[in-house]
Order: structure tokens, then sequence, then C-alpha cells
């Protein structure tokens, strides 16, 4: 990437991504009818540096153009069985436009304007506005921003960041934040991240699940016309150590929920890591799903979990490399089973407690050999439960044996084979809450690639997957790219 401050310049890169895959329909009938998604992508990507009274101006752009030649539903009057052409073209989006202005103070304040991914112990979030970046030698940094949240589903919309994956925007909503990241020595690291987020409502609010001119709908509504909605109240922390003369790595993260009273989530682990031929580590993850304030899924039944990891990797030589894992989950919480079976007389009768299991486990390996001109390699994983029963997040098994030719030099034409099992038994099935276990459904897959280095700045990337089972039989994706790069 140039540099804010080099001689002025500029760079375009374009990428055209053609992906296609079909769905199979869940059909009683067992029709065999598909859902075709036929995807085309166009990203154009430029920057402008080096500007300015001292050369410290940069301007930043991403556009992105979408376009499905494939099938869908009708948005308005929805009838499953009129699959017709999609109306889910002509999209275009803006995923960032900005303009950089370093050394406001030089060595201390830089600033950046326009559409921007702030990236911080919160993860990632798109926001139209205003980020100050403040520096205090390389130990301490100081970032402050405000604005507009990106919107999902208007025009120049950037969907992939929206908080959720599902927002009915009502209006528009704002955030402030901040971070801070320093360094204690070579060794000690830590960063705290906050954010907080509102919705300015424009109409009253719809009450789920009441007619709108029931009294308690029309009381709500009216409390909620012309208020300020909390979106999310954020505060993320890390710690970083390291412990040189052993060569181990320590680390612990969370995230505090203010709207919820609650953590979203938490991590801790530590790694050894003697040398570039050896790495261990084991690793503690607590999740509590919780999603943005005005989201559908926080009124479900959500449960958090505890996973325990630990992964081992070894590099015997230059050419051969192993690999293992192994994992343990528990949740906590079941679900409310409705005994449809049980009762004839009463179907809804709730069963007095869940009886599948609360714990999954299972390992994981792989082996690889690696030589200038080709390379194989295999890999599997697997989860399974204690005691017996399907567990939450389900039994699964996975094997793959894969292998690449390169036909020219290492970097110009590469061929890839791949093939896969999958073996899966659904906890979303209606006996599971009773302890009964899914029958297997088994797939196979085919995986057949190139990359290409066509000229010195355009690379093409293909890939043919086919899938083979009784439950997938005929599924197939296409995925096609080609990128060129000037500057």
């Amino acid at each position: 990437m140039p540099n804010a401050t080099a001689a002025p310049g500029y760079s375009l890169s374009s990428r055209t991504v053609f992906h296609a895959y079909q769905l199979r329909l869940f059909d009683p009938q067992e029709t065999r009818t598909y859902r075709s998604l036929n995807r085309f992508y166009q990203v154009l990507d430029g920057r402008v540096y080096g500007i300015g009274p001292n050369d410290n101006i940069r301007t930043v752009v991403s556009l992105r153009y979408t376009h499905d030649f494939g099938t869908s539903y009708p948005r308005s009057n929805f009838e499953p069985s009129q699959l017709g052409p999609s109306d889910e073209t002509l999209d275009f989006q803006i995923d960032y436009m900005y303009l950089d202005w370093r050394n406001v103070i030089t060595g201390l304040l830089d600033l950046r304007f326009g559409r921007q991914l702030i990236l911080d112990e919160l993860d990632w979030y798109s926001l139209d506005g205003i980020k100050a970046t403040a520096r205090f030698g390389r130990a301490h940094r100081f970032e402050l921003y405000a604005g507009r949240a990106v919107p999902f589903g208007a025009f120049l919309s950037s969907d992939p960041y929206i908080n959720d994956g599902i927002e009915l925007s009502d209006g528009p909503s704002f955030a402030i934040g901040g971070a801070y990241s320093g360094e204690v020595g070579q060794d000690l690291s830590f960063a705290l991240s906050y954010r907080h987020e509102l919705r300015l409502r424009s109409d009253p609010i719809e009450v789920l699940g009441l007619p709108a001119d029931q009294p308690e709908a029309i009381e709500i509504s009216d409390a909620s016309a012309g208020k300020i909605g909390l979106q999310e109240v954020l505060l993320a922390g890390s710690v970083g150590y390291v412990i040189r003369p052993v060569d181990i790595d320590l680390y612990a993260r969370g995230t505090w929920n203010f709207l919820f009273q609650t953590l979203d989530q938490a991590r801790a682990g530590l790694a050894y890591n003697p040398s570039r031929y050896l790495h261990w580590a084991a690793e503690y993850f607590r999740v509590f799903p919780r999603f943005a304030g005005d989201s559908i899924f926080n009124i479900f039944n959500i449960f958090p979990y505890d996973r325990i990891r630990t992964e081992f990797d070894w590099r015997l030589t230059e050419s051969l490399r192993i690999e293992a894992g192994y994992f343990f989950q528990h949740m906590y919480g079941g679900p409310t089973v409705v005994g449809y079976l049980d009762n004839p007389d009463n179907p809804y009768e709730p069963a007095e407690s869940f009886l599948g299991s609360s714990r999954s486990h299972g390992p994981s390996g792989g082996i690889r050999f690696e030589r200038p001109k080709w390379g194989l390699g295999a890999y599997g994983e697997a989860a399974t439960n204690l005691g017996g029963n399907i567990a939450y997040g389900g039994n699964f098994r996975r094997a793959e044996v894969f292998g690449h030719l390169n036909l020219l030099d290492e970097n110009t034409l590469r061929t890839t084979l791949r093939a896969a099992f999958t073996g899966f038994q659904n906890d979303w099935f209606e006996r599971a809450d009773y302890g009964e276990v899914q029958e297997e459904e088994r797939s196979y897959s085919l995986d057949a690639g190139v990359r290409w280095q066509v000229f010195t700045n355009v690379f093409f990337r293909g890939n043919i997957i086919k899938n083979f089972s009784s439950y997938l039989e005929g599924s197939y994706r296409v995925f096609s790219s080609v990128e060129v790069r000037y500057q």
C-alpha cells in the first residue's frame, strides 16, 4: 500500500467475479426443485496519495456493483411455488470512500473523513463520519469517532458491515466511540474500545404480534413516536503478555454489553512458539449471543456456551507439516420442548426436560507435504456428544484430500484438486429434544480449480465444485474471478 506521505501518485484495481450455485428447496413431493444463484460482482478500488501542501493527504475509494442472473421468489406477494427471474439486480454500493489527512499536527494528530471501516476490539463497524487519531510516541494511540452508521438496504449502502445480518431501518443511526491501545516495553500490550449507537425513529413502532388498533399496541406506538432508541452500548478490552524466556504468549479479551448488562463474549488463552517449526495453543471461549437493540433475534431463546480448544502444529521438515486439535463445548440452558407425539390429547404440552446432550466434543488433524512444483495433503475433523444423544450444534464428520500442481513456475499457473466427504446429524430435528438422533446425511464433493497470473498485473481464478449424494445430488458451484491492478 502506498504511503500517504510519498510523492504524488495513484493506483487502481479492478476485480470481476462470477459465482454460480444451486440450492435445493425443501419439497415434500421430492420433485427436486432448485433455486439458482448466478451472482456477478464488479469491484473497483482506487487511491490517490501524496497530495496536499505537504504531500500528506490521500483519498481512497472502493465501489461495488452486483447483479444476480439466477432465480428467486418475488419480494411482494410471496409464494414459495413461484420461482422466477431474480429481482435482486442493479445493486450499487460504496464499501468505503474517505480522505486521510496525516500529520495535521506533526507527529501527533491524523484525521479521516468519509465512509470508513472502524477496526478495534469491537471488531468492525462501517461509519459515515470523522475519526481523529492521536499518537503519543510509538507506545500510545487514541481514537475518537462520530457519525452516521452506514444504512442497510438503501442506495449506496454497505451491506457486509451491518450488525447482525438482518436490520429494518426506520430512521438514521448515529454513533460515537473511541479506542485506546498501548504498550509497556516490548512484552505487555493492552487496548480498550467503546461504542454508543442511537437510532432516531421517524414513525411509531409497530408492535410484533398485536393488531395496530389494539389499545396496548396504540399505547406502545404513541410512547415510541419520535423517541431515541439504543442500538448498542459496548465496551471491549484486551491484554497480551509475552514471556520471552519460555516462548509463551498470554492473552485475554472480553466485551461487556451495557444494553443487556452481561458479557457478550470472553476469551483467554496461551500459545507456545519456540520456533517457526513448532506451535501449540490452548484457549477458553465464552459466548452469550446478543444482537442490536431493535433486532428480532433478541426475542428468541438464546443460550450462552463455553468452548475449550487446543491446537498443535509441527513442521517436521521444510516440506512435511502435521497439525492436530481438539475441542470441548458445553451449552447452558435448553429449549422449551413441545411434546408433539407424547400426548395426542394435548400435543402442545411441554415435556418435563431436555433429553439431548448439552456437551459436544471432537478431534481434528491433518498432514501436508509441499514441494516447489507440487503438494499433497489430507485433513479431517469430527464432533460427537457425551451420553449417546444428539448434542447442541449437531454431530458431524468431515474429511478431505487435496493436492496442487504448478505447471509453470510457482506463482504463474497452479491447478488444484480436492475431494471431500461430509456427514452430519442435525440438532434442528423434531425429536432431538427427547434424545433421539437423526439419520446421518452424507455428501461428497469434488473441487477442481486453477489460479493463473496471465500478465504481471492480471490474475484469473476459477473453481468448479460438484456434489454427489442422495441429499445434494445435482448441486454444483462455479466460481471465477479476474483481477486487474494498475499503479
